[in-house]
């Protein structure tokens, strides 16, 4: 999908033009950067922490004619400040963007990421019902809350989900609760989880705005930046798996080897049911200063154009 960002001259944003003008200027050309985040990019640095001088305009642009999703919320990530925006503040469901704060939670209430944990078979019966998306763990299969968390954010594995909810709360249901309240502590108004895993359900609610907010704080865990960073991992051998197996990120495997043509994009998550449409929420950087952006309600399915991925790309060539 090509646009042209001469379009954005009749919104009268001198100010934004401007910044982007000096930054293409100023910025360092480096043809060998690739998708994704090297190691050492993250280490002792903390993505939401920015130092920017970017003050956005006080009222965002309005993107309601450049973008397909419903849905769409991109800012600065510190300060936070909301560049752009598409209906940001409606109510919808969150899909399995929901597993951002999933992770966290459970990330901030574990002691040990390398304790052992046994998928229980019983968690099955219910996500096979509803067709959830597996990260490839068997039932029984001993493996450390860390692969469960790498499966969580990585495959968007529901089985993931229940095991690590398991260990960490006793149950999927208990650690709703714990994400609800989450939720309340940051004082997120329109945000409310029915599960652990993004199904469609009543009462299972967010908007862009909300879970971008809920992706900056995330950030702030050195271990979530390390794991939604990641684009494969592969879990040691276990006793089902004697030669272990390696997962893959669906973040970069939407994208698809695309990227900005100035800013880089260091990961997130990817989200889809047939109420949700096709979401997407990624975090990157461009000379220094870091983006946090969500996409909601892309039409299509896993098999059509992904134009929640084009609409992603347009936010960050358009305001970085």
């Amino acid at each position: 999908m090509k646009r042209s960002k001469n379009r954005f001259l009749g919104l009268k944003l001198a100010g934004l033009v401007s910044l982007v003008i000096i930054c293409i200027i100023f910025a360092p050309q480096n043809s060998d950067i690739l998708l994704g985040t090297p190691k050492t990019m993250l280490e002792n640095t903390s993505v939401y922490a920015v130092s920017s001088q970017i003050q956005p305009e006080s009222a965002s642009v309005s993107l309601d004619d450049e973008l397909v999703v419903r849905n769409a919320y991109f800012c600065l990530s510190e300060p936070h400040s909301v560049i752009a925006e598409k209906d940001s503040g409606a109510r919808v469901a969150p899909a399995s963007l929901t597993k951002i704060m999933t992770a966290i939670v459970i990330l901030e209430n574990a002691q040990d990421l390398d304790a052992s944990v046994t998928v229980s078979p019983k968690l099955y019966d219910k996500l096979y019902r509803e067709g959830a998306s597996m990260a490839g763990f068997l039932p029984g299969e001993k493996v450390t809350l860390r692969d469960l968390l790498y499966g969580i954010m990585l495959p968007s594995g529901a089985e993931a989900a229940a095991a690590a909810a398991e260990y960490i709360a006793g149950s999927d249901s208990a650690l709703v609760d714990m994400m609800n309240a989450k939720a309340l502590e940051m004082g997120l108004s329109n945000t409310h989880f029915e599960n652990i895993y993004g199904f469609d359900a009543e009462g299972h609610y967010s908007n862009a705005a909300e879970m971008a907010q809920i992706l900056i704080y995330a950030l702030e865990n050195e271990q979530f930046r390390e794991i939604s960073s990641t684009q494969r991992y592969t879990v040691r051998p276990t006793n089902k798996h004697p030669d272990g197996f390696t997962m893959k990120s669906t973040v970069f495997s939407k994208l698809g080897g695309k990227t900005p043509e100035e800013a880089m994009i260091y990961g997130g998550k990817t989200g889809f049911t047939y109420d949700a449409g096709l979401c997407l929420a990624t975090y990157g950087e461009n000379n220094g200063n870091r983006y946090v952006s969500v996409v909601l309600g892309g039409p299509g399915n896993h098999r059509t154009e992904q134009k929640q991925v084009d609409d992603t790309l347009y936010l960050y060539d358009n305001f970085t």
